[in-house]
């Protein structure tokens, strides 16, 4: 059996008709007997937003480890 990786992010699930298409493409492969690795990050202009709480929080931290 082998394994999928598949990232979805930003634009790609910033609408519920995106996020059922990438829904869809998991249940391809785990159809298809692979396993499947699911990386999801931030909905499209979330990031920003998401460094900034983390700001307000802790103003020394380094971005790369938010």
């Amino acid at each position: 059996m082998s394994t999928v990786v598949l990232k979805f992010g930003g634009k790609t699930i910033a609408t519920a008709e995106k996020r059922i298409t990438a829904a869809k493409r998991v249940e391809d492969c785990l159809k298809k007997d692979k396993k499947v690795v699911v990386v999801v990050s931030a909905i499209s202009d979330e990031t920003d937003k998401l460094i900034e709480l983390a700001a307000e929080i802790d103003g020394c931290g380094h971005k790369r480890e938010l």
